[in-house]
Parts: structure tokens; C-alpha cells; sequence
């Protein structure tokens, strides 16, 4: 589990860096777009799903698209990022071991 958070805040800084404080070549503020899939590893896996979900809902300043297999969380890259280490933790601590398999993509 740890080793997975080190791994979001390498990439973190890594676009951190490359975005000059938070600005990319147009000069706006950097938007990224996370499909993200969590596989609890139990029997009854819808309810930390929802729980997930629910807890990246109450940041307003994000957009979500829940899908069949996954969400899209999007918005500015700093709050996608804080609003993703938040649902995360929680549910890793609510729940235990789960799996996230995501996609990075900058809008």
C-alpha cells in the first residue's frame, strides 16, 4: 500500500515539475482526467465502491463520470490528486487491502 501512494506522489512531482507551478504551454492551469478502478478484495465489494465514490463526490470542485468498470475523476491536477489520496486512504483504512488501477491522462 505504501509503496503504491510513493508511486502517485512520483508522478505527482514528476508533472508537478514538468507544469511550472501548475501552468502548462498555454499558460492555464494544468486539468487531468484519472479512469480509475478499485477491486476490494472481498465478498461483498460494492460498498466500498460506493463508499469511494461518495467521498470523491463531496469535493465540489471536481467532475465525476461513473462508468460499468470504472470512474473518470477530472479537474485541476492539484485537487484531483489531493481528492484521490483522501478517497484512497480512508478506504484503505475502512477497508484494508484493495487494489486501484489507473490511467493518468492530461486534458
Amino acid at each position: 500500500m505504501l509503496h503504491f501512494i510513493g508511486v502517485l506522489y512520483y508522478i505527482f512531482c514528476v508533472v508537478t515539475s514538468q507544469s511550472q507551478a501548475g501552468q502548462n504551454t498555454a499558460g492555464g492551469a494544468v486539468k487531468l482526467a484519472v479512469d480509475i478502478s478499485m477491486y476490494p478484495l472481498r465478498d461483498e465489494y460494492v460498498p466500498p465502491i460506493e463508499e469511494f465514490i461518495s467521498i470523491l463526490s463531496e469535493w465540489p470542485d471536481l467532475s465525476l463520470l461513473p462508468q460499468r468498470h470504472s470512474t473518470i475523476v477530472s479537474g485541476d491536477f492539484e485537487i484531483v490528486m489531493d481528492a484521490l489520496s483522501d478517497a484512497m486512504q480512508q478506504s484503505f483504512r475502512d477497508y484494508g487491502k484493495l487494489v486501484f488501477v489507473t490511467k493518468f491522462i492530461p486534458e
